[in-house]
Parts: C-alpha cells; structure tokens; sequence
C-alpha cells in the first residue's frame, strides 16, 4: 500500500519499531518449507490501475506449526499523475493465525521496510526539480476470510489490512526558497483487497 507520509518528529516511534520489523523479517529464515502457500494480491492491482496506478504484492506463506504461519511479502508501487511520478519498493515479514485451517477467519501482524522515491514529471504543465527519497520502517495488521473447498490448490483471501510507516524523508528542489532538507516523517494508511492463494500438493 503506499506509503504517504507528514513531517514529524516521532523519537519513540522510531525506537520501538526498529526491533520489531528486524525479527519479523528473520523469523521466517529458520522455517521448514513443506507446505508451501503462494500468493498474488490480485485486487490490489485491479484498484490501482483505474486509479492510474499500479500496485502488485505477492508472498510466501509457511507453516510454522498449529494454526500459525509466517508470511515473506515483497511489493511494488508506482503511480503517474499530470505532475509527479513516484515509486515504492516495500518487503515485509509477518505471523499469520488461521484458528480453522486453510478456510476461514485469518488474522496477522508484522513489520517491514518500505524504500519511496517522487519526483516532477517531465510532462507536468509547470516542470520543476524537486525530490523526495524516503526509507521507512512500518508495522502492519490485517485481518479477512479464506474461500475455497478442502480438495482444491486455489483459495480466495479478501482481506482489510492497515500500516503504520515511519522514517526518515529527503527532499531536494530547484525553486526558489527550496533546499534539501532530512526529516522524519509517518503515515498511517488502509487497504481493502482480494489475492488469489496456491497451495502446491504434498
């Protein structure tokens, strides 16, 4: 999802975040891979095209043991608007609790890094030089229903998921008044999807 953010200075945040996406993204490492579930979110990519963007994630799902899985999720997110090109490169590590098995309630929370990049478009009616580069840590929640029949590889996951993201931002530019300048900033964001899960027979 992307990943808008507001100037501010948030000390604490940037405490308690930094350990907790760092074991999220280890915890899967150590996992057995039998079992294996593969995903694309494939709303996720729908929405954004009518909005004149594009937004692909998809992941790695494994069995920890019980109802519980853990989740690797690489994604991308680009837009184009009559003046502003951005970019953003996210990866995420996350628990996902599945009380009924494959079918059914899910629920999940982790953390990630997220890396956005924003500039003037070369099109854009009045052109400029400026920039913004930001590195953000976030955590995430998510929370939906797995559809599907017990004697099938493909399930259907519509989920609700939100984030809270923050890091560091730079921004440059060429207009007058404008220098480069390092803040911190944060974001709080939602997003309602569907993916499609393929889980390969043992």
């Amino acid at each position: 999802m992307p990943l808008k953010t507001e100037p501010k200075r948030q000390s604490e945040a940037r405490v308690a975040l930094v350990p907790l996406f760092i074991l999220a993204l280890l915890a899967p490492a150590s996992l057995a891979a039998q079992g294996n579930a593969l995903y694309v979110d494939v709303a996720a990519a729908g929405l954004g095209v009518a909005n004149g963007a594009l937004q692909l994630h998809g992941g790695l799902e494994l069995p920890v043991g019980g109802p519980w899985s853990a989740v690797i999720e690489p994604g991308i997110y680009a837009v184009g608007t009559s003046d502003m090109l951005s970019l953003q490169l996210d990866l995420s590590g996350s628990a996902r609790w599945r009380p009924a098995g494959l079918l059914g309630f899910f629920a999940g929370a982790g953390a990630g890094i997220a890396a956005a990049w924003a500039s003037a478009a070369p099109w854009a009616s009045e052109p400029g030089d400026y920039s913004l580069l930001g590195l953000k840590a976030f955590a995430l929640a998510e929370a939906g229903w797995a559809f599907g029949s017990a004697s099938s590889t493909i399930r259907i996951e519509p989920y609700v998921r939100c984030a809270f993201a923050i890091g560091p931002e730079i921004l440059g530019g060429a207009a007058p008044g404008v220098r480069q300048v390092t803040e911190w900033g944060y974001a709080l964001s939602a997003l309602v999807g569907v993916r499609i899960v393929w889980t390969p027979r043992p």
